[in-house]
């Protein structure tokens, strides 16, 4: 009876053994879940961030680069030119997708008209209001001219330009220009009297020159290309043909003066890769101001029967003019040809 009462027992306290753990194990379970669910929001948080911060190229929403407007801007003088001074008219043309053609053309006024050089250093009369083809190059030079009396005016240049086998310009820039007309007019002395003498007046104009600074004439390379036979018109070619119909090979150099003082009268020299060695001589070149600049195109035929020759421009070449700086007088360029 006794030994009955005591396995009665020892079954209970296994039931309430069991009992407990089973109670212990459901609560830790439900702390566990507790803390899992606590520390989801903070996984799911940081994966975000992980593709938030995802890579992706500069550009457009898609991932495209943005494309570039395409842009003319005139670069003129800044400051009055004298009539009869040549001055310089450049360009930048941004975003070019295509190969073209620029023309320049300026506004009619009354009183002004304007020339630009051709292949033979000839002045040619530009018409106004009509487009003037200067080929692919990026620069044209101007002479003003005019046969009134003296006063300033403004005349505004545009810079068109067309692609090939287009006949409708597809972009343009313009700027203004004051031209100084010079009256040279024989006039009484101040004082209204009719004495012997004459009067010439010159506005004074462009960059001051110090009578006591410096000249300083130098010459670099603008481009190497061809001059169309028929039109006279320069394009740019890397490596131009020795034998194309209707071309001559063609170097576009520029001489500025650089120093405070304006040159005197001054000329240049170029030695050419012709079949037969020959040194082009220029005739007098008109004085330079302080920061004036005029760009040259020399054309030749009878390229040497070689891949490549050699062009040598010597700026002052009998040291005429007293300069600061000689070394920048001289330029050297191998020209590199095709058949």
């Amino acid at each position: 009876m006794e030994r009955d009462q005591r396995e009665e027992l020892k079954q209970a306290s296994r039931r309430i053994l069991a009992i407990f753990a089973f109670v212990v194990v459901i609560a830790l379970g439900v702390f566990g879940s507790l803390a899992l669910a606590s520390a989801i929001p903070n996984v799911f948080s940081g994966m975000a961030s992980a593709i938030g911060s995802v890579f992706t190229p500069d550009g457009d929403d898609n991932g495209t680069t943005p494309t570039v407007d395409e842009v003319i801007t005139i670069s003129a003088p800044q400051v009055t030119v004298n009539e009869g001074t040549p001055f310089i008219i450049s360009w930048n043309h941004e975003g070019k997708t295509t190969e073209g053609v620029y023309t320049v053309r300026y506004d009619c006024v009354d009183d002004i008209a304007f020339t630009s050089p051709t292949r033979s250093r000839s002045e040619v009369e530009v018409s106004c209001n009509t487009p003037f083809n200067v080929g692919s190059t990026n620069s044209t030079s101007f002479t003003p001219t005019s046969d009134q009396g003296e006063g300033e005016t403004e005349v505004r240049f545009y810079v068109e330009y067309t692609p090939n086998n287009e006949t409708v310009s597809t972009v343009a820039d313009d700027e203004t220009v004051t031209i100084a007309r010079v009256d040279t007019t024989p006039s009484g002395d101040a004082g209204g009297t009719t004495g012997g003498g004459t009067t010439i007046t010159t506005p004074i104009t462009g960059p001051v020159s110090d009578p006591n600074g410096f000249v300083d004439l130098s010459v670099s390379l603008v481009a190497v290309g061809v001059v169309n036979t028929s039109t006279n018109q320069f394009f740019t070619v890397a490596v131009p043909s020795r034998s194309a119909i209707n071309q001559r090979i063609a170097v576009q150099f520029e001489v500025k003066n650089l120093g405070t003082k304006t040159s005197p009268t001054w000329r240049f020299t170029a030695n050419l890769p012709t079949g037969q060695s020959y040194v082009y001589n220029s005739p007098t070149q008109s004085a330079l101001q302080p920061g004036q600049s005029i760009i040259y195109t020399l054309a030749f035929d009878n390229f040497i029967n070689t891949t490549s020759g050699t062009v040598t421009v010597n700026v002052d070449p009998s040291n005429i003019v007293a300069e600061s700086n000689e070394n920048n007088n001289r330029l050297v360029r191998v020209i590199q040809t095709n058949p």
